[in-house]
């Protein structure tokens, strides 16, 4: 809801009513001193950008060819040269590279940092708000780009930040008094816009209605498209210097006195002495008198404030520390004081309208050639005066004329006054306005694609160089913008994403990854799949840009080169094929690149001996495996001979047991039978003695032999294994020394 004045009344104006007069009067007052500055150089710009939209003939000299019938042509060659300026900047990618300046810097946290710009410029489209600005910049000599903060998703409470084109450089108006090339130590600045009236009534449906007329100037005339009228609003956005002291603590960290809650300050008058941090007491070493930056924004028309502080009395707080609007300059010089910025246009005129000026009297030659006038004596068109006067017009079957003239005398028929067109000369004339051309904007016809005699590809490229290096300030500038862009980024980061998110950030070859931030505030619980949390609130970092090549022209450049060095080094094949399948521009890349990601082939000759050794292996793991049979085959005849004993032994108790439980009964018997039993006892028990001895001595010489051959075979069994290890350990010496001598080693 918009607060109007409550000028005009017969009541005493409030405090706050005289605060938003105070601070809507300082606007107009700001807004008129940064038109009346750029007036002259505003105009001029418009001209410039009038002239490239191919209106290029002045309207006295139009007119007056138009009434003769003249030919007024225009060949714009302009946007050749701008696109040629402008292509090259969209194909050299400006990359923002973000690195620690301080001990509390995390490197980790400046790539994560680094990634969220990526992210930001991928998901905001920043290409088209880079190229609409340097459009300008070639054009006119000033382009804009603007950083915002907006809502991803209506239901999302979290905002992010996003960058976005100023279609129309003229509808900004900065602090004239800034001496930075990014106008980061502008004070004060405007963005004026033109609001339907439909528009106007929904969004401040109780706001007056203002005409605009206070925030208008050279450039930004309101469209056609309201046949209502024009309501005019104005984004303002002011800095405030803020007094503030800097302290420095014994730690090497530096703070201000303001983000420090009182109760933790111990100071002694004005001086700070020390501070109470966790109970623990920190020595102040240092101190001195510094300013902090606050940046506000409101939404205003002449009379009212339409966004603003909760009282309307003043702007909303932004969370930077500067304003969020960075110019794209071209060309900048100082003329006594008083600034000019222009592009390629300016300087450009000249030879354009001499260029236009020759085409356009070429095609007037070359066009009246047939219609050179007739040599006739007076009275030889009398009674045909209509087929004469048209002659050059109409075809007619045949042309009559009067043998005599006036006088009566014989004369012979009209004749043609043909005079050759200087053709020749007015092409000569439309080539050197064409060098003209080319000499002014730097842009010569190897960079405009014109063949040479340059043969060798260095010496192409080394003359295609000669327009690089006449436009690069263009390159520079935009370089400089771009750094500003990631700077304010940076920091606003910590404000606009300080509780936890999880979000994504895009690595140079813009492959994605999912990290958790915050700015001071960690998570209780880190969610499945966040690869890392980071606090992006601490430290201070600093902002390089590197221009050149994009990943995809990057990725091109080595796919030319990899068949001249495969071809030069076919050894290097096997390193190269892999990377090729991991940049190669089609489906699986990464599977094959993967696939083919394994140990190099050796040599045919290594392969040889490779085989030959396997089989060398082979026959010997054959022998111990035999070997090893035959001596588990030799443990189970040896183990079956100490059974055979046993069973023996056995057999022997048990025919012990029958006997002394048959004894009673033998006793009962006939002592015939007794002394026949005792007499086969004894022969029996001799017998058995003989063969126990017998056995005895077979089966120690048994395992007498067993022992001899087990040893043997054990023997065999570890030469076989020595064998195989040393193999084995001359194979991967072979492989290791060839992978050294590979190109990848290096």
């Amino acid at each position: 809801m918009a607060i109007v004045l409550s000028i005009g009344t017969a009541d005493t104006p409030t405090a706050e009513d005289q605060a938003r007069e105070d601070y809507l009067t300082l606007a107009r007052t700001r807004f008129r001193i940064a038109a009346d500055a750029e007036a002259d150089l505003r105009k001029r710009m418009l001209e410039d950008k009038t002239f490239r939209a191919s209106e290029q003939w002045p309207d006295a000299i139009r007119q007056q060819r138009e009434a003769e019938g003249k030919p007024c042509l225009t060949v714009n060659r302009l946007p050749q040269f701008i696109r040629q300026i402008t292509n090259q900047q969209r194909e050299n990618k400006t990359v923002a590279l973000v690195s620690a300046v301080d001990s509390v810097g995390d490197p980790a946290t400046a790539q994560v940092l680094q990634g969220m710009i990526r992210h930001i410029e991928q998901q905001s489209q920043a290409t088209v708000a880079y190229t609409t600005a340097c459009e300008d910049q070639v054009t006119i000599g000033r382009g804009y780009i603007r950083i915002l903060t907006e809502y991803a998703d209506p239901l999302d409470m979290n905002q992010s930040l996003v960058i976005r084109r100023v279609r129309n450089p003229f509808t900004v108006y900065m602090d004239p008094a800034c001496q930075e090339l990014d106008y980061s130590d502008a004070m004060w600045g405007f963005v004026v816009a033109d609001v339907s009236p439909e528009d106007y009534k929904t969004r401040w449906p109780d706001a007056p209605i203002s005409s605009g007329a206070e925030f208008q100037s050279i450039g930004d005339q309101a469209p056609d498209w309201y046949p209502d009228g024009k309501y005019r609003v104005a984004e303002y956005w002011t800095v405030t210097l803020v007094p503030d002291t800097l302290l420095q603590l014994d730690t090497q960290d530096t703070l201000l006195l303001s983000q420090i809650p009182p109760e933790m300050v111990f100071q002694q008058g004005p001086t700070v002495m020390g501070l109470v941090v966790n109970g623990q007491p920190v020595r102040v070493v240092g101190q001195r008198e510094t300013h902090r930056r606050v940046v506000r924004w409101s939404t205003i028309t002449g009379v009212a404030i339409l966004d603003g502080n909760e009282d309307k009395t003043d702007g909303r707080r932004w969370p930077g520390h500067w304003i969020p609007i960075v110019p794209v300059i071209g060309e900048e010089i100082d003329l006594d004081g008083k600034l000019d910025l222009r592009g390629i246009v300016r300087d450009a005129k000249d030879p354009q309208r001499r260029y236009n000026y020759s085409v356009s009297a070429t095609t007037e030659i070359a066009a009246l050639a047939p219609k050179s006038p007739y040599v006739m004596a007076d009275g030889q068109d009398e009674g045909h005066e209509f087929e004469w006067k048209h002659a050059n017009t109409k075809n007619f079957s045949s042309l009559k004329y009067r043998p005599v003239d006036v006088n009566g005398q014989l004369v012979g028929p009209p004749q043609r006054n043909v005079q050759e067109p200087p053709i020749q000369a007015m092409v000569m004339l439309t080539t050197q306005a064409d060098h003209d051309l080319m000499n002014v904007t730097g842009r010569y016809q190897a960079s405009l694609g014109a063949p040479g005699p340059e043969q060798s590809g260095l010496a192409i490229k080394a003359r295609q160089r000669q327009g690089d290096i006449g436009s690069y300030n263009f390159q520079d500038n935009l370089n400089v913008a771009i750094s500003t862009v990631a700077r304010y980024l940076v920091d606003l980061i910590p404000a606009v994403y300080d509780v936890p998110r999880v979000i994504r950030i895009a690595g140079e070859d813009d492959t994605e990854t999912t990290v958790m931030v915050h700015a001071g505030q960690p998570p209780e619980a880190i969610p499945p799949g966040v690869q890392g949390v980071f606090n992006v609130g601490m430290g201070r970092f600093d902002i390089v840009v590197s221009s050149g090549a994009n990943h995809d022209s990057k990725r091109q450049e080595f796919m030319a080169l990899v068949g001249p060095l495969v071809q030069a080094f076919p050894q290097a094949a096997p390193i190269v094929l892999p990377m090729v399948a991991r940049y190669m521009d089609m489906p699986f890349a990464k599977e094959l690149a993967a696939k083919l990601n394994g140990p190099p082939p050796l040599p045919p000759e290594v392969q040889q001996q490779m085989q030959q050794m396997d089989e060398e292996v082979k026959r010997l793991t054959a022998e111990l495996q035999q070997a090893q049979q035959t001596i588990q085959a030799k443990q189970i005849e040896s183990a079956a001979a100490v059974q055979q004993q046993q069973i023996a032994a056995q057999s022997r108790v048990d025919v012990a047991q029958i006997a002394g439980q048959s004894a009673a009964q033998r006793a009962q018997l006939a002592s015939q039978s007794a002394i026949q039993a005792a007499q086969i006892d004894g022969q029996t028990a001799l017998q058995r003695a003989q063969v126990a001895a017998e056995a005895q001595l077979q089966q120690t010489a048994m395992q007498d032999e067993t022992k001899i051959r087990t040893t043997q075979m054990q023997i065999q069994a570890e030469m076989a294994l020595a064998r195989i290890q040393a193999i084995e350990a001359d194979i991967t010496a072979r492989r290791d020394a060839l992978n050294t001598s590979s190109p990848s080693a290096g």
